[in-house]
């Protein structure tokens, strides 16, 4: 049976490998490459929205700001892996020290 120190450690190193796995990916060209296209997607919604918002309809102004959540939440959870791995590396060397 783990002590609860162990299952905090355990916790925060699982964290780690998703947060370093995501940061591969947002340092990789090809994560630079989809974090540029979502920001330029993003800024056609934008624009969408703001040259035709008195002309569509509820459902279509609903969906364009629903793409543009989704594009901006993915380029967020990319540009702060490598700020949220640092803190769980800081967490995970707080962890290993406590009593």
């Amino acid at each position: 049976m783990k002590t609860p120190k162990e299952e905090k450690i355990e916790v925060i190193q699982d964290e780690l490998k998703r947060l370093s796995k995501l940061e591969a990916v947002a340092l990789s060209e090809g994560g630079k490459l989809l974090f540029n296209s979502l920001m330029k997607d993003a800024v056609s919604v934008i624009d969408t929205l703001g040259y035709k918002y008195n002309s569509l309809s509820q459902v279509e102004f609903i969906a364009l700001c629903a793409e543009l959540k989704t594009k901006l939440d993915l380029a967020r959870v990319m540009n702060k892996s490598i700020k949220n791995k640092e803190q769980a590396d800081k967490d995970l060397e707080a962890a290993l020290l406590e009593d």
